[in-house]
C-alpha cells in the first residue's frame, strides 16, 4: 500500500478520486459546501432519511462514529494546508473530502444491501481508532520527501482500507460485515502498520530537523583565521605550549551532533579534519566537554589503518573542535549516492570490495581493544584515495575498566535504521549490536556494488513491511540479497552478511567470525 517516494500528495489525491470514482456509479460525492463536519453529519443523514431509516437509530450511530475521524481528519487538514502542490486547490477538493466521501457511500451501500449498520459503524470506527496522533508535525517539512513519505503511507493505508469495506460492503451477501475475517484480519494488522509509519516519520522529522540546524550552523560558523593555543600533548617533544593557526578549508558535511570541514595549519601547510561540536541550549557545556574527551581518549587509544585518527582537541567559544586525519574525499554514503546518479561505472563500484574486509578488521579491532562504537552507519565511514575509514566514535563506549562488554540505558545509541533489534530503552545490548548495524551497511554496499540503487532496495522493503527500518524487515532484507545474481566469491559475501544481521544477537556472528569467514576470499581486502 506505499505511496512511494516520489508520488506527490496531488498525484495520490487524484489517484484515490479515481478509485473512489470506480466504487459505484450512484453519486455519493458530497458538493462543495458540505466538506465540513455539519455539511457531512448533513449529508450523512441524507443517506438514511432517503431510505426512510429511524432518526434515533441514526444518531446513534453518529455516537459511535463521529468522534472517531479526529485523528485521520488532523492529518487531512494538515496536508491541505502545507503540501505545496495542494495549495490554491478549491477547500472541498482535499483529502479530507476523501475522507467524508468513503464514509457516505459505505452507508449508502449498506442500506442498498441492506446490512446490518452498526456494525459498519463500529468496523470503520475500529479503523479511525487505529490511525496515529501525528500532531503539530504532520505540516513541518512539506518539500522533503522522506518526511512526507510516510504520512502519504498513513493516508494511503487508511484509504485503501476504507475502499476494502465498501468493497466487503457490496461483493458480500452476508448481512454482518463482522463476518468478513480476512477484512478485520487486515484492520487489525493496520495498527502495527501505522505505527511503523508513526515511527519513520519521527526518524525523517528529527533527521530533517538536525540538517537544518546543521545548514543554519554552517552559515553561521565562525572562521579559524586566527591564533589558537593548543596544550604541551599536542607535541610530547616539548614542553611548552605551542601556537598554531588553523585557516578554515572546505567542508567536509555534517553528522548527528557536529559539522565538519578541512583546515589547513597554516605554519605547515598540512591539511587536516575539523569536527565542530556546538554548544547550544540543549546540553550543559561541561556534558558537551566530557563527551568530546571521552570520544579524544577513546579514539587516541585505537590505532589501526582503516579508524580515523584523532590528534587532539580544543576549547573555543561556544565550541569545542576535535582535529583529525584522514581529510575525507567523501563518506561511504556520499560515494553510494554518486554511484547510482553515475550509473554505476564499473571503475566506481570495482572500488567497494576491499572495503568490506577492511572495516571488518577494523571493527575487530576496536572490540579486541574493549570499544564498541555504536553507531556506524554509511555517513561514519570516510573515503580517502579509495580506503575507508571508521569514523565518529562519539557515541563509542569503552569496557576496558569495566568486568562486562553489555550495556544499557534509558536511551538507545545508534541511527535507528541500522540499529539491532536488542538496542532498546534500558535493555542489554553488547558488541554484536555493532555487528548488525555493518552488516546492514554491507547490504547496502553488496546492493551497489551489483549495480543496482538503494532507492530501489528501500521500496523493496518498505513495500513488504512498510518500513525501511532494517531490524523491522530481515526476512525481506535476506530476501532481496538472495535475489541478486551472484558467483562464488559473493556467495561468501552475502552469506556473511546474513550471519551478520541474524535478529538474535546470541545467534549473531561476532565481528572476529564474520572477518574469518571472509578471510579466504583476498578481494575482500585491501592488501594481497
Amino acid at each position: 500500500m506505499s505511496s512511494g517516494p516520489s508520488k506527490s500528495w496531488l498525484s495520490l489525491l487524484e489517484e484515490k478520486k479515481e478509485k473512489i470514482r470506480a466504487l459505484t456509479t450512484k453519486d455519493c460525492s458530497l458538493n462543495e459546501d458540505n466538506y465540513n463536519w455539519s455539511g457531512f453529519r448533513e449529508a450523512f443523514e441524507d443517506v438514511f432519511e432517503r431510505q426512510d431509516v429511524d432518526v434515533q437509530k441514526v444518531q446513534q450511530l453518529e455516537a459511535k462514529l463521529f468522534h472517531t475521524y479526529y485523528h485521520i481528519l488532523d492529518l487531512a487538514d494538515a496536508v491541505h494546508k502545507s503540501a505545496p502542490d495542494l495549495q490554491g486547490r478549491p477547500s472541498h477538493d482535499n483529502f479530507k473530502g476523501v475522507i467524508w466521501t468513503l464514509s457516505i457511500i459505505a452507508f449508502d451501500i449498506a442500506l442498498q444491501e441492506k446490512a446490518n449498520l452498526e456494525p459498519v459503524a463500529l468496523v470503520i470506527a475500529q479503523l479511525n481508532e487505529k490511525v496515529p496522533i501525528v500532531g503539530k508535525n504532520a505540516g513541518r517539512f512539506p518539500h522533503e520527501d522522506r518526511v512526507q513519505g510516510p504520512l502519504k503511507d498513513i493516508m494511503t493505508t487508511y484509504i485503501d482500507l476504507h475502499i476494502a469495506i465498501i468493497s466487503s460492503l457490496s461483493q458480500s451477501s452476508r448481512s454482518d460485515i463482522r463476518e468478513d475475517e480476512i477484512l478485520l484480519e487486515e484492520i487489525k494488522a493496520s495498527a502495527t502498520k501505522f505505527g511503523r509509519f508513526r515511527g519513520d516519520h519521527d526518524v525523517m522529522i528529527n533527521q530533517a530537523a538536525q540538517d537544518e540546524a546543521r545548514d543554519a550552523s554552517a552559515r553561521e560558523r565562525p572562521g579559524l583565521e586566527r591564533q589558537s593555543t593548543l596544550p604541551s600533548e599536542t607535541h610530547p617533544e616539548r614542553t611548552r605550549e605551542v601556537t598554531v593557526k588553523f585557516v578554515s578549508g572546505r567542508w567536509l558535511g555534517r553528522g548527528s551532533f557536529a559539522d565538519a570541514e578541512e583546515v589547513r595549519e597554516a605554519s605547515t601547510g598540512f591539511s587536516y579534519a575539523r569536527k565542530h561540536i556546538h554548544v547550544d541550549g540543549g546540553k550543559s557545556r561541561d556534558d558537551i566537554e566530557a563527551e568530546v574527551r571521552k570520544e579524544v581518549l577513546v579514539m587516541q587509544k585505537l590505532h589501526h589503518p582503516h579508524i580515523a585518527t584523532v590528534l587532539f582537541h580544543f576549547e573555543e567559544p561556544g565550541a569545542f573542535s576535535i582535529i583529525m586525519l584522514p581529510v575525507a574525499d567523501y563518506d561511504l554514503s556520499v560515494f553510494l549516492d554518486n554511484c547510482n546518479t553515475g550509473g554505476f561505472r564499473s571503475d566506481d563500484i570495482s572500488r567497494i570490495n576491499p572495503w568490506f574486509g577492511c572495516l571488518l578488521d577494523a571493527l575487530t579491532y576496536a572490540h579486541k581493544s574493549n570499544v564498541e562504537h555504536r553507531d556506524i552507519k554509511p555517513s561514519n565511514i570516510l573515503i580517502k584515495n579509495d580506503q575507508p575509514y571508521l569514523s565518529d566514535f562519539g557515541l563509542a563506549k569503552d569496557f576496558a575498566d569495566q568486568s562486562t562488554s553489555i550495556s544499557q540505558g534509558a536511551k538507545p545509541a545508534g541511527t535507528p535504521t541500522y540499529r539491532a533489534p536488542e538496542t532498546v530503552p534500558n535493555h542489554p545490548r553488547g558488541r554484536r549490536a555493532d555487528v548488525f548495524s555493518l552488516g546492514c551497511v554491507f547490504s547496502e554496499m553488496y546492493t551497489v556494488s551489483r549495480g543496482k540503487s538503494l532507492q530501489e532496495f528501500r521500496e523493496y522493503r518498505q513495500k513488504a513491511k512498510q518500513s525501511i527500518v532494517f531490524r523491522d524487515c530481515l526476512p525481506e532484507v535476506e530476501a532481496w540479497l538472495g535475489g541478486i545474481e551472484r558467483n562464488n566469491v559473493s556467495e561468501v559475501l552475502v552469506s556473511t552478511i546474513k550471519g551478520m544481521i541474524r535478529a538474535a544477537s546470541d545467534k549473531r556472528y561476532t565481528s572476529e567470525k564474520a572477518l574469518n569467514h571472509l578471510k579466504p576470499e583476498r578481494t575482500f581486502f585491501c592488501v594481497e
